[in-house]
């Protein structure tokens, strides 16, 4: 298994139990340097920056970045390359979520259409059953 694949595995695994909600939130905290206020993405991405000893190398990476004009960089090319990798990961995690949506929702209009259908049928049913019902009580009424 590839580096790439490993963390690809690493993220889904962590965050299998994370809402797509609080993950979305996570992917653009982590991999957009956006941030967030959501109290839980920000605990379970500290958690997981933690748990996988990455602080001191998102501190100097972000030293780098605010201060672009430095001689030397803090962080290694591999270190880059690790967050880079991780970022991919997330960003790959998010399709995948993505995607499961998609075919979710395109299975719920699917069923949406087949119920529509069998009303339609059942409709058409009642409509015919009245008919005759109609003829029968005036087949009585004519008896009479």
């Amino acid at each position: 298994m590839t580096d790439s694949a490993q963390l690809q595995k690493i993220v889904l695994e962590y965050f299998e139990d994370t809402s797509d909600k609080t993950f979305s939130k996570i992917v653009k905290a982590f991999v957009f340097d956006r941030g967030t206020d959501d109290f839980e993405a920000t605990g379970k991405l500290n958690e997981f920056i933690d748990d996988n000893g990455l602080s001191d190398v998102l501190v100097r990476l972000y030293s780098d970045k605010v201060n672009p004009n430095k001689i030397f960089l803090s962080t290694s090319l591999s270190e880059r390359n690790l967050i880079e990798d991780l970022h991919y990961a997330f960003l790959i995690e998010s399709f995948n979520r993505f995607k499961v949506l998609v075919i979710a929702q395109e299975i719920l209009e699917l069923k949406l259409k087949v119920a529509e259908k069998k009303a339609s049928a059942y409709k058409a049913v009642l409509e015919t059953h009245s008919i005759v019902l109609d003829e029968l009580v005036n087949d009585l009424e004519n008896y009479e």
